[in-house]
């Protein structure tokens, strides 16, 4: 009886991932959003491929503040780079901290959420309280305030920005699972003796993921956003490494004589921010067991 009941779990399980692909494939903006971000992830790991590294960093004193042509896709800076190869190299960056980020603040926040969600009480205010008192500071601010207190450094980049997606997302977790919680198979599961860290891990929180993933997908929007405002001010990542924040700063001075130098760099980050943005909308309205089509 155990087996016929663990096999029928395991394809209603099935059944519901399908179904949630399903609905996914038929939202034709998640859809397209998708394959712009993958497009993009292409360019970005086949760069050197494309156009070798050197050309995005080399200073070429004869092409400098070229238009775009044959020869040079996107023009060149005032320094003589090529633009292509500057904007291709540094979609690297943006979208490794967005991935990055995104993960190690899900797998924190996925662990404070859940136990603060599951034990309550005492635990629950020690996390919240805590995390209350960084949620004091906007999560760009504070990260600004990291970056200029130990340095301008890639892992001093990266721990700024985590910190301060993390206490948004863990209400967002500790949300979720004290409505997983309270829920009859969490019960059923207690009553056969499984231990706290079982339920947690194999109950809970796979149960929760769903607006959490949502959550992490438009956070990645917004760590790229974030990433590039941060160069753009001279705290993340620093010339000559390309990345589309300090690629729009150094573009300031020459603006209005060539814009090009600013369109490029822009339009790569608003495209990339609003695939992200599509494929999680697609995510929300396919976990969402509430919208029928």
């Amino acid at each position: 009886m155990a087996k016929v009941r663990a096999a029928a779990g395991a394809e209603k399980g099935v059944s519901q991932n399908l179904e949630i692909m399903r609905r996914f494939r038929k939202n034709r903006s998640a859809m397209i959003g998708l394959s712009i971000f993958l497009l993009i992830c292409l360019l970005a790991v086949l760069a050197d491929v494309i156009v070798p590294y050197s050309e995005a960093i080399t200073q070429v004193k004869g092409a400098r503040l070229l238009p775009p042509s044959a020869e040079h896709l996107f023009g060149t800076d005032n320094l003589g780079r090529d633009m292509f190869a500057r904007v291709i190299h540094g979609a690297r960056y943006s979208i490794a901290f967005a991935l990055a980020v995104s993960a190690c603040s899900l797998v924190i926040s996925v662990a404070l959420g859940g136990i603060a969600g599951y034990y309550g009480g005492a635990t629950d205010n020690v996390v919240m309280r805590a995390l209350d008192v960084i949620m004091c500071i906007p999560g760009d601010l504070l990260a600004l305030c990291i970056v200029a207190a130990f340095g301008t450094n890639l892992g001093n980049l990266l721990i700024a920005l985590i910190v301060g997606q993390v206490p948004a997302t863990v209400r967002i977790v500790r949300a979720t699972i004290m409505g997983v919680s309270s829920a009859d198979y969490i019960e059923a599961a207690q009553c056969h003796g499984a231990g706290d860290a079982r339920i947690i891990a194999r109950y809970i929180v796979p149960n929760a993921m769903g607006p959490v993933i949502v959550n992490a997908t438009v956070n990645a929007s917004r760590i790229i956003i974030s990433v590039s405002s941060l160069s753009f001010l001279g705290l993340g990542i620093q010339p000559p490494a390309p990345e589309w924040g300090n690629l729009l700063a150094g573009a300031r001075e020459f603006m209005r004589i060539c814009p090009w130098l600013v369109y490029f760099p822009g339009l790569a980050l608003v495209i990339t921010s609003l695939s992200i943005n599509m494929v999680g909308d697609g995510l929300r309205d396919a976990l969402d067991p509430k919208i029928r089509d």
